[in-house]
């Protein structure tokens, strides 16, 4: 049904048209990989990789400036199975969306589901590396670091940390925002009642998550 809602859009602009596309591409996506045979495989990789990247920013995380902030990204960013009914919600909402959100800002969302997209085939093409090749033997730091190399995805890579620099930057206008955060506040029972409280909540969160840690540009 919401590939429906999605479709029923006809686009009045290059950014609606390329959100558009990028939905209906992470929708395709999303109905694959629930049906993978390296759905189990991929989900204990993103596991790992959370657990590793707390590991190896223990520094940043033990700082109150950044903990909520990197909890956030760790339990709601960077776990896609379990947020398939925020994702569904995004794509219901998108006809209302695209009449009402600025175009700035709708370019801002269709950067963000590109990267989701972009790390999710990522870590689909680790995961292949892992099973095909060590036969998904449990894993280290060693045998990450072949998997990760065996991908073949070093533009694909570049890529990505370049997004999440980009869109950082980008995001930090939208958290420092009071209209937003007033807004986000005074919409919450309207979301609960339209079947969006999922989406509304991850958003909430997000706002106060990241509008604790402050500035996000180097210093």
């Amino acid at each position: 049904m919401s590939k429906e809602k999605l479709l029923s859009v006809k686009p009045r602009s290059d950014v609606t048209r390329h959100l558009q596309s990028l939905l209906i591409e992470y929708h395709h996506f999303r109905m694959a990989r629930r049906h993978s045979p390296l759905l189990e495989k991929v989900a204990e990789l993103e596991r790992w990789q959370g657990n590793r990247l707390k590991y190896t920013h223990q520094d940043l995380y033990e700082h109150p400036r950044y903990r909520e902030a990197l909890d956030f990204l760790l339990h709601d960013l960077y776990t896609p199975t379990q947020f398939a009914r925020r994702d569904d919600d995004l794509e219901r909402i998108f006809p209302v969306m695209v009449k009402l959100v600025p175009e700035s800002a709708l370019g801002t969302v269709a950067r963000l589901v590109e990267l989701n997209l972009l790390t999710q085939h990522l870590d689909m093409a680790v995961a292949t590396a892992w099973q095909t090749h060590y036969g998904g033997q449990p894993l280290t730091e060693s045998l990450y670091a072949r998997c990760f190399r065996e991908s073949h995805r070093l533009e694909d890579r570049l890529r990505q940390v370049a997004m999440v620099r980009d869109i950082g930057e980008e995001l930090e206008s939208y958290v420092r925002s009071r209209f937003l955060t007033i807004s986000l506040g005074m919409t919450q029972g309207a979301a609960n009642v339209a079947g969006l409280g999922q989406l509304h909540r991850f958003l909430s969160r997000g706002m106060k998550a990241f509008r604790g840690m402050g500035q996000v540009s180097p210093c």
